[in-house]
């Protein structure tokens, strides 16, 4: 996962979703070192100038340095929603290939404690049958299954009219696109924790029940 644009207040959240190791946290160290954004932390610069090696020996050493710049760790709920924000953004924003960030958010989901979001597609209450429904990734799924299955040679389900390399690269528009569709949505109910995305010039936000099928 690309972890350039991260700063101390995300990281923080990504910690406590339990989602960043030692390299990633050597390499945040020393990048906020040479950006001057730790802050004066001495524990900060000891975790730059002396990589981790592993997330047992760091991680007390990168609590102190949170603590040193100011940066106190949110609640496990809070957390996640924050990380949930990032990594939609990266994937909008094609800082990150779509698997490589739609795995990272599945491994926040399954890291997710009780952090909830709903679909703006699905009334709030309605019974959850689809994986991803607590964080209102249901329809990422669907794609990010598709694109699973077309990496093993399994059966797929969509855009069957198309060459299998054409249906990979539509289930990849397809996600991307979802992925905006949430980020407005988390965006228009948590904005606190939101940064805007960069959309391309004159490109259009549609919904799950905007476009056809093409079973």
């Amino acid at each position: 996962m690309h972890l350039g644009e991260i700063i101390p207040t995300q990281a923080a959240a990504l910690w406590q979703a339990k989602l960043l190791n030692a390299e990633d946290i050597g390499q945040l160290a020393l990048r906020w070192l040479e950006e001057g954004l730790d802050e004066g932390s001495p524990e900060l610069a000891a975790i730059a100038l002396n990589p981790p090696s592993s997330l047992h020996a760091v991680g007390p050493a990168f609590e102190r340095a949170l603590a040193e710049m100011g940066v106190a760790p949110p609640a496990l709920e809070d957390s996640v929603l924050v990380a949930l924000e990032f990594y939609l953004r990266a994937m909008i924003e094609a800082r990150s290939p779509p698997m490589v960030t739609m795995t990272a958010i599945n491994e926040l989901y399954y890291n997710r404690g009780e952090a909830c979001l709903t679909h703006p597609n699905r009334e709030s209450g309605e019974p959850l049958t689809y994986m991803g429904q607590e964080l209102g990734l249901e329809h990422l799924y669907t794609w990010f299954r598709e694109l699973q299955d077309a990496a093993d040679g399994s059966t797929l389900f969509y855009y069957t009219d198309l060459p299998r390399d054409q249906q990979r690269a539509k289930f990849e528009e397809e996600l991307i696109r979802e992925a905006r569709v949430l980020h407005a949505h988390l965006c228009a109910t948590h904005p606190e924790i939101c940064q805007p995305a960069a959309f391309p010039d004159g490109d259009q936000i549609a919904t799950s029940q905007d476009r056809h099928s093409h079973r």
